[in-house]
């Protein structure tokens, strides 16, 4: 078996389909009634099952991005050294816990000012309460239950405002290949 980098593209237009599926689900639910792409009944266990499972993709998806993200902006800024890409290749040289190394940690290579703590402390406070309460249990053998929209919704949306403070430091435009010529600078 080998492995190849996800397209970085593909990540994020994956979060964009599943936060068009929570807002779906959230007005299926406030109408009472069915949608015609989302059919919510709270006593289907398939339908926790498979949020999920989203929840997880979704957070695993924006760690993988924040790292591509990393990566390019050090070598867009010539920043990029191979000692740098030896910590961007193992994240966890860098430190412990998931949520420091991948909001904190790798952003500061860039420059400390980028990191999550110091760009958006709200953000970030958020974002640990949320990898205590959500992510490290979903990864942990949990799962959540009596899954509700607008829970998986209020997840969905948080990871949302995560993907604008990466696009705060880091153009779209860098990862996903549009040529530097046609590309603006943060």
């Amino acid at each position: 078996m080998a492995f190849e980098n996800v397209p970085v593209i593909n990540l994020r237009l994956d979060f964009e389909q599943v936060r068009r599926y929570a807002s779906d689900l959230n007005i299926a639910e406030a109408a009472g009634q069915n949608s015609m792409r989302v059919h919510w009944n709270n006593n289907r266990p398939e339908i926790e099952n498979e949020l999920n499972w989203l929840m997880r993709m979704s957070i695993i998806n924006i760690e993988c991005y924040v790292q591509y993200a990393v990566w390019e902006t050090l070598h867009r800024k010539g920043l990029w050294t191979p000692e740098v890409a030896q910590k961007l290749r193992k994240p966890f040289s860098l430190g412990r816990g998931t949520c420091r190394v991948f909001y904190q940690s790798l952003p500061s290579l860039i420059s400390p000012d980028v990191s999550l703590t110091r760009s958006n402390k709200k953000l970030w406070e958020r974002t640990l309460r949320l990898y205590e309460e959500v992510r490290n249990p979903l990864f942990h053998g949990k799962q959540a239950v009596q899954l509700r929209p607008e829970a998986f919704s209020a997840v969905i949306e948080h990871l949302g405002e995560m993907y604008q403070w990466i696009d705060s430091w880091c153009l779209r435009d860098w990862l996903f290949g549009v040529p530097e010529s046609q590309s603006r600078r943060p």
